[in-house]
């Protein structure tokens, strides 16, 4: 498969020297190379729509390109990069094939066999064409005429970063009295299926069709049975997304159709959201200064651009090694065995630690040989035969790399036996008589019991919380240096001085020998107080038993199973 600049200039000349970035327009329509970046063709189509008869409608690409990725990204990226991943993952939803197709745009290939240049609507060539042997040379967006209408959407979690939930490209051809549909108009809708792309027995309803109350009702209801979005853990539900391509055509069909009802037509446009500001005023005591002076914080301007180092940014040392946990899944039963000979049959896998990689004379408790002011219970680091709950660790896999490390620890087969019924409310552990021995002691003042009774009135109920995630955005890292009398450790831990003792005890070493570094943390909330424990003892035990440095960073999903949340009260 080649891209659009790895054909030679002399291959160029067969389509009159068409460059890979370059724009040709004429009356009907606009041509952009397929290299042309998106910031560039947001440029050269926000130029043209008011330049331009025809293009008016370039607004609405425009502000759905805008959409796509972030800033950076649309720098780098392509319209023949967006295109040639739908054309590989049909899937993908991506918002150039959406717009382009609905706006009737088509795509030139090159064949590079016979030199011929093909033109192709949008649809074919990501349905149809074979590109072995073949570029992608140029897109050509269609010039409208004065009855065309056009309106596209992106509906996502976030207007940056984000794939949709659902994209829609609706073209409408509508007579000069605005109800009537000439034609068959082109309804696209993205983030259905990997099959779907158009609404096609709603298109077919509409033709000729004159838009009245029934009609359109009609024609929503026809497309709410034609749309069979594929249920997707990741996106929205199912009734969700094919709600919301019925909505999108209504909200389209109210602004071509100018509808004047004051109850409908603030259906039509989009809601403008303005920029969020703030302002916080406080008092000045100036005679007091530099007392009570604001002060930026030191470190605002390291992590506002980017230059603030946190564990995972440090630099990958000679020899080092990535850890990825394997997890239990079940909870509240008996570890019957472990198998990780598919993990290291895995190119670029070297060991799996456990247990029994701890040192002679160190502890498989998390926080071994601590004893100050908090009282810890005993949490085994890795599981040895009593699995507490859903997401311990059981052991670690070494790779050269974290993606094979992740993926390595996948294949790791863990078996299960005696599986009780977990706890996992107040009520259900009040129920089963299962209580933990507080270390919390009463602190009383006066007599509460008898005011109570002197109250005028005394109220009484019960109120629950339930667990929380501490949703920061830097998940636990560390990363463990061993030398020849000490062992260097970078851990994202709100309690590094509780980490030094509790790994002295773990490796069975002098507290001297464990040099911990915190650099900074990407939020913690207290999820990092205690929990950082576990992870950092597992990679200094992986690092003690193979000389080498380890690093280990969680994935989002790996840090929610692994770490405890905010207790239920």
């Amino acid at each position: 498969m080649l891209s659009a600049n790895t054909i030679g200039r002399s291959k160029m000349t067969v389509h009159d020297g068409f460059k890979s970035t370059s724009q040709e327009v004429t009356e009907t329509s606009a041509k952009f190379g397929a290299n042309t970046s998106l910031t560039s063709l947001i440029q050269q189509l926000t130029s043209l729509k008011d330049t331009q008869p025809g293009f008016q409608y370039f607004g609405h690409l425009v502000r759905h390109l805008n959409l796509v990725g972030n800033v950076l990204m649309r720098n780098a990226a392509s319209v023949a990069g967006n295109l040639m991943i739908k054309h590989a993952h049909p899937d993908f939803p991506s918002d150039v094939f959406t717009m382009m197709e609905a706006a009737g745009g088509k795509v030139e290939v090159f064949d590079t066999k016979d030199e011929s240049l093909k033109a192709y609507t949008v649809q074919d060539f990501v349905m149809k064409v074979n590109m072995k042997g073949k570029v992608l040379t140029a897109l050509e967006i269609p010039a409208f005429e004065p009855l065309d209408h056009f309106r596209s959407f992106k509906i996502t979690p976030r207007s940056q970063n984000a794939h949709a939930y659902i994209n829609a490209g609706f073209r409408f051809k509508i007579s000069q009295g605005g109800k009537q549909v000439l034609g068959r108009p082109a309804i696209v809708i993205g983030g259905v299926n990997n099959k779907f792309i158009h609404a096609e027995k709603t298109e077919e309803f509409l033709r000729g069709k004159t838009l009245k109350d029934e009609i359109v009702r009609d024609a929503l209801a026809l497309m709410k049975s034609e749309i069979a979005p594929t249920p997707d853990p990741v996106l929205s539900s199912v009734q969700y997304r094919t709600d919301l391509a019925v909505n999108l055509l209504y909200k389209t069909l109210l602004e071509f159709t100018g509808n004047a009802d004051p109850r409908l037509a603030s259906g039509a446009p989009n809601i403008q959201r303005p920029l969020s500001s703030g302002l916080q005023t406080y008092e000045e005591k100036k005679e007091e200064f530099p007392l009570k002076q604001a002060l930026p914080k030191k470190t605002a301007l390291l992590q506002a651009s980017g230059q603030a180092e946190f564990v995972n940014d440090l630099p990958t040392y000679k020899h080092e090694l990535c850890g990825a946990l394997v997890l239990t899944t079940v909870s509240n039963c008996t570890l019957q065995s472990v198998d990780p000979s598919a993990a290291l049959a895995v190119p670029g896998v070297r060991h799996f630690i456990t247990a029994r990689d701890i040192p002679e004379g160190g502890s498989n408790n998390a926080f071994a040989a601590y004893k100050g002011a908090f009282v810890f219970p005993v949490e085994e680091i890795f599981v040895t035969k009593k699995v507490e709950y859903a997401g311990q660790a059981v052991g670690m896999i070494l790779a050269d790399n974290q993606l094979v490390a992740d993926e390595a620890a996948k294949k790791v087969i863990v078996k299960y036996s005696d599986i009780q019924k977990p706890i996992l409310t107040i009520q259900e552990a009040i129920d089963a008589n299962s209580f933990h021995s507080t270390f919390v002691q009463p602190h009383v003042v006066g007599n509460p019991d008898d005011e109570l009774q002197k109250s005028a009135k005394t109220l009484s109920g019960e109120i629950k919380m339930g667990t929380q995630y501490h949703f920061y955005m830097e998940t636990l890292a560390a990363l463990c240096v061993p030398s020849e009398d000490a062992m260097e450790v970078y851990a994202t831990s709100q309690a590094p001085d509780i980490l030094q003792c509790c790994m002295s005890g773990v490796l069975n070493k002098p507290i001297n020998y464990i040099n911990v570094h915190s650099l900074r943390l990407g939020g913690g909330f207290g999820g990092k107080f205690a929990q950082s424990n576990h992870l950092a003892n597992a990679a200094a035990i992986a690092a003690y038993a193979t000389g080498r440095p380890v690093r280990t960073s969680l994935s989002l999903s790996a840090n929610m199973q692994y770490t405890g949340m905010r207790f239920q009260s």
